[in-house]
């Protein structure tokens, strides 16, 4: 019977101190991107690098993608682990590959605290087949 209780009780402490919730966070979070730049181009066999920065009194997550605008392929998909920081700066990248047209993809990064605050960013370029 003791041992019950003394489970209960620390279960009960972990599931609350596992998700610190401020009160005073009123604010959604912040997303700077500083790379790639809007409308760059890229061809087959380059780098793109995925760079910024999200801050909020308290991050919960944050979601790094990179799409085809014209339909639903993704080429990049990444959730860092931010849970409880104030500031995380990004540094992901990929390599441009099989590309047969010119495309138009979107980075976007959205990221949340939290108190169900959100906040996303995006910037468009170009991926081109170099013949």
């Amino acid at each position: 019977m003791k041992n019950r209780i003394l489970i209960t009780i620390a279960a009960t402490m972990i599931s609350f101190s596992a998700c610190k919730k401020h009160d005073e966070d009123k604010n959604a979070p912040t997303i700077v991107i500083t790379s790639p730049n809007a409308n760059q181009t890229f061809e087959n066999g380059d780098t793109v690098f995925l760079k910024g920065t999200a801050t909020d009194e308290e991050l919960h997550e944050l979601l790094l993608t990179v799409n085809v605008d014209n339909d639903t392929t993704n080429l990049f998909r990444k959730m860092p682990t931010v849970h409880e920081m104030e500031k995380y700066e990004f540094n992901e990248f990929f390599v441009v590959s099989k590309i047969k047209d010119s495309t138009f993809v979107t980075f976007k990064a959205t990221a949340s605290d939290h108190h169900d605050h959100s906040t996303t960013k995006q910037v468009g370029f170009w991926l081109i087949d170099n013949p």
